[in-house]
């Protein structure tokens, strides 16, 4: 595992997502790795939260955060997408398939959300385009 990328309480659990490679104990293909805890010592492996599967991340799903927006309450996860050999970086989001599930087991990449459509600040390079934070990236 690598990079603890989203932290998040929500329906009084505490959530914690991560880079994750599942082929190998080395780098690779990124995914976000997924547990839940209701109280910090018991902790459960959830189903992998993001997996290479679009156009934006088609290379993999890179750090990023989580969290619970003020507007509608409902938590998203902000990432990374990588495409094209890693050298093009966009942010994308991914929100649960059904809010009401206290493990948020199952993630959706909306298309008509992503790439979220971030300007690079100027002199930036795409390749290095990433990390977002969920302070900086609420819709």
């Amino acid at each position: 595992i690598n990079d603890p990328n989203g932290l998040m309480q929500y329906r009084n659990m505490v959530h914690v997502f991560f880079q994750y490679n599942p082929y190998e104990a080395v780098w690779g293909p990124m995914h976000w790795g997924h547990v839940a805890s209701p109280d910090l010592v018991h902790w459960v492996h959830l189903p992998i939260a993001l997996a290479p599967s679009d156009p934006w991340d088609s290379d993999g799903c890179w750090s990023g955060s989580a969290l619970v927006t003020t507007e509608d309450g409902v938590p998203r996860l902000y990432y990374t997408g990588s495409q094209d050999g890693f050298f093009y970086q966009a942010q994308a989001t991914a929100l649960p398939a059904d809010p009401a599930d206290p493990f948020l087991t199952r993630w959706l990449k909306p298309p008509d959300l992503n790439p979220l459509g971030l300007d690079l600040p100027p002199g930036g390079v795409r390749a290095q385009f990433r990390d977002p934070i969920a302070p900086w990236a609420v819709p």
